[in-house]
């Protein structure tokens, strides 16, 4: 289960936040990784230009959004169009994210 609290949102702004994007942690994990940990879901184009809507119906919480564009290798929230990929969207797993808090900002989720 994700808390809410401040110091894990804080931590999840920042790490997008980094004045450089080599040093963002969950942009460094490998796409196959990520793939594997993750669960397809069918949505339609309610959700066009929205995977914070998505993220917040899957974690809670709707900064997680960038999970969902990694894992489907979508750069900008102006790309998440569901019908351009078939209405299948890879959403990484909730225990997957919060192992991800757990070990690479070693705070407690």
């Amino acid at each position: 289960m994700i808390i809410y609290n401040n110091d894990r949102n804080t931590s999840f702004i920042n790490e997008f936040s980094k004045e450089h994007i080599f040093e963002n942690e969950l942009l460094q994990l490998p796409l196959d990784f990520i793939l594997k940990n993750s669960s397809i879901y069918y949505i339609n184009d309610n959700y066009k230009y929205r995977p914070d809507k998505l993220a917040f119906e899957v974690y809670g919480d709707d900064l997680y959004y960038p999970w969902i564009l990694q894992a489907n290798s979508i750069g900008s929230i102006f790309n998440f169009v569901p019908s351009r990929m078939d209405n299948e969207i890879f959403v990484p797993n909730k225990i997957f994210v919060e192992d991800f808090y757990k070990k690479y900002t070693k705070q407690t989720i």
